[in-house]
């Protein structure tokens, strides 16, 4: 019989975060390893439950497996889409309890998503994280809760990239505490997180000859060792609140402020002569967004509005062309996304069909927009995306349902070199498959 061996879930995190990665091999290892270690921590702690007859264990999963198309322009994708997640709900009373989750998914078609400073085309993409949550409540009215969790992300920007050797691929340990306070129809929630973000393999690929030739004079003098070795690493701290107010019974609406502040540990600042200065890079993304959701029996309705600023301390040089950019990540964006969901049938379970719109306009405040030759205009860059999608969710059995989505997204910009980044383009998609709940 193989015996357990001790694991602490602080010694881990310890260990993510402290511990010299030397190589790409026990990089990946590592973290793999600390998936498996956070995982066999939330087994431990069921098994050890199980003993207590006053602790009872709620399983709590979902699970969709799907395949489609996505058409970029005139180049489309098949592939696959499967999302997972499991959480055994461990309630030690009715006021404690303990959430240890997993949540994965793989997509296994094409896609445009923005990356570094702008749109990056994938091929494949999967992610796993897991949590460990605990909820308690000092009183009616206030309770309190404490995480900590662990991400890993891999991503294919080429169909014959290996799995864990992508340039963007991170792993993400975070910790974090939350407070809620539910007074007169109110619930105003509180959370602060740390986490750091570290990306293996972009120090050891941007040296690279082949990304020297492929990536433009700007894009390498930003992102090449000169400016640090670990150019896109991480810590991160991040402050949400919430304030949701019940209406009646069938509308509510909400108001939050998510803020987040970026440390850049290795990636120093650009001058104006396109050297660098010995200041770190340091950006701030502070999102203030509401929405209003009301629902009768066989409709739910929900408009939602969002604004978020980012600024960043950081500066662009372009040496081919001797032009300096200050703050060149520094934007404005607004979105917008009405919904719609009927509830169809005679039966429940109902037929879910769901429709959507998005509407997002993002300015620059001082990156100037390029032809398509690279020639620098006068204007600032802004980008503009639509974006409309359905989806339809038909019971089969208890449980088990078909589940089919589509959507098409337009997004257009007075910047037209592209020579690194995607800032014109259409896709249209569309999955079907079978979605699973417990």
């Amino acid at each position: 019989m193989v015996a357990l061996q001790k694991i602490s879930f602080t010694a881990v995190l310890t260990h993510l975060l402290c511990r010299p990665w030397s190589a790409t091999t026990a990089l990946v290892s590592l973290r793999t390893s600390a998936l498996v270690h956070l995982y066999s921590c939330a087994l431990i702690l069921l098994c050890t439950c199980a003993l207590f007859s006053e602790v009872k264990v709620t399983p709590v999963a979902s699970a969709f497996l799907g395949g489609g198309q996505y058409f970029l322009e005139n180049n489309n994708s098949f592939g696959g889409n499967i999302d997972l997640y499991l959480c055994p709900v461990v309630n030690f009373s009715k006021d404690t309890a303990l959430l240890p989750m997993y949540i994965g998914s793989y997509r296994g078609t094409k896609d445009v998503r923005e990356l570094v400073g702008g749109g990056t085309i994938t091929q494949e993409v999967q992610n796993h994280n897991v949590n460990l949550k605990f909820v308690t409540k000092f009183s009616e009215t206030l309770k309190f809760g404490a995480r900590a969790g662990y991400k890993l992300e891999y991503l294919k920007e080429t169909k014959d990239e290996r799995w864990a050797k992508g340039l963007f691929d991170y792993s993400r340990p975070v910790i974090g505490v939350e407070f809620e306070k539910i007074f007169g129809g109110n619930s105003l929630k509180a959370g602060l997180d740390y986490s750091i973000m570290t990306y293996p393999n972009y120090q050891s690929l941007i040296s690279k000859d082949a990304f020297k030739i492929s990536l433009d004079t700007t894009t390498y003098r930003e992102l090449s060792t000169n400016a640090g070795k670990n150019v896109l690493d991480t810590s991160n701290i991040s402050f949400a609140l919430s304030w949701l107010r019940a209406i009646s019974e069938s509308s509510h609406w909400r108001i939050s402020n998510d803020f987040i502040y970026k440390n850049f540990m290795d990636q120093k600042v650009v001058k104006d002569d396109g050297s660098f200065s010995d200041a770190l890079r340091t950006d701030m993304l502070n999102t203030l967004g509401g929405s209003y959701n009301l629902s009768f029996s066989r409709l739910r309705m929900s408009i939602a509005d969002s604004i978020r600023f980012h600024y960043s301390n950081q500066n662009s040089y372009d040496a081919k062309r001797t032009k300096y950019i200050p703050s060149h990540y520094n934007f404005i964006e607004n979105l917008f996304i009405p919904s719609l969901t009927f509830y169809l049938g005679e039966f429940e379970p109902y037929t879910a069909l769901s429709l959507f719109t998005e509407f997002s306009n993002r300015f620059y405040l001082e990156r100037l927009a390029q032809n398509s030759s690279g020639e620098y205009l006068s204007e600032k860059t802004h980008q503009s995306t639509q974006t409309a999608g359905i989806s339809l969710n038909y019971p089969l059995f208890k449980g088990l349902s078909a589940k089919l989505t589509s959507s098409y997204r337009t997004t257009s910009s007075n910047m037209k070199y592209e020579g690194n980044y995607k800032y014109n383009y259409s896709v249209f998609n569309y999955f079907l498959g079978i979605n699973w709940e417990l």
